[in-house]
């Protein structure tokens, strides 16, 4: 089996559960429509792809993989911490609670219904190791990278250290919630009434 097809697979596994354990236990005060729902697993998939690839990459390739998985993942990598550094939150954990209609605005940025509905009170300490997993596979690829100059991926290295040591710290000094007080949060949520109404206007 291809090594993104067992990817593609395990995070279809953990959706199945997900939905499983919501079922059981759902978002208070959320009205979702089935529409809704549908972009809530989408949006919940989606995640799951990037935990799973950014995390245990080294799992899923037997090691290292090619020159174009190694770069697929630096820019997976990138585009995850700047991110968090840009937008203060995880942009698919907010999106997918945006679907659910519920207010956000009380919600903490911890908070990611995706991880909620498969580690449940466990979530806080998958997160400190997914952190940990996040930062080793990167350096370990960045190492084994071939063709590219030391000083290049220094350079990557150092930007992907700032941007994932500032998350950490302002998660850690700062309360912050899924509000619309924060402009950031203000602009994905207008992208996503915008998208909404375009897709429920009449025709």
């Amino acid at each position: 089996m291809n090594n993104y097809t067992k990817i593609i697979v395990v995070a279809l596994i953990l959706l199945f559960i997900s939905i499983l354990n919501e079922f059981n236990n759902p978002l208070a005060n959320s009205n979702p429509s089935f529409i809704d729902y549908i972009h809530i697993l989408v949006t919940r998939y989606i995640h799951y792809l990037i935990y799973l690839l950014s995390t245990f990459y080294l799992l899923f390739f037997y090691g290292i993989g090619t020159k174009y998985d190694i770069y697929f993942f630096l820019i997976i990598v990138i585009t995850i911490v700047l991110g968090w550094y840009i937008f203060e939150l995880c942009v698919l954990s907010y999106i997918e609670l945006l679907f659910y209609n519920t207010n956000t605005e009380k919600m903490k940025t911890t908070f990611h219904p995706a991880f909620y509905y498969i580690f449940g009170s466990y979530r806080e300490y998958n997160m400190y190791i997914t952190g940990i997993l996040f930062i080793i596979n990167c350096f370990i690829l960045l190492y084994w990278l071939p063709s590219v100059k030391i000083y290049y991926k220094l350079l990557y290295a150092m930007f992907v250290l700032y941007f994932f040591i500032h998350g950490i710290i302002h998660n850690i000094y700062n309360i912050n919630y899924y509000s619309t007080k924060n402009k950031q949060s203000l602009f994905i949520k207008n992208l996503h009434d915008k998208y909404v109404s375009y897709l429920t206007a009449p025709k």
